[in-house]
């Protein structure tokens, strides 16, 4: 289990009866609020959770949300400067 902020991710081998007595127990302590699974959106980073035959269940982490999100951003800031530049040159 992991937390981030107001975030948890919770994960395990859903086959193991210790790991189904430990997941009900924080279930029974903390009230969730929605549960999203094996594929959503944190903190600008998609994870999903991918089966492979080969190598079993793991996470791909993917940044291109975030990443476009910045390069988006990018030119506001140029201009920014970029006014400051003008309107400051003389002083």
């Amino acid at each position: 289990m992991a937390g981030h902020v107001d975030d948890f991710h919770l994960a395990g081998n859903e086959n193991s009866p210790r790991w189904q007595e430990i997941k009900l127990s924080i279930d029974t302590r903390y009230r969730w609020g929605t549960a999203k699974l094996n594929s959503y959106r944190h903190a600008g980073t998609d994870l999903e959770i991918v089966e492979d035959p080969a190598h079993g269940r793991y996470p791909v982490v993917d940044q291109s949300f975030y990443i476009e999100k910045e390069i988006t951003a990018c030119p506001a800031s140029i201009g920014t400067l970029q006014w400051l530049a003008v309107q400051t040159h003389n002083l």
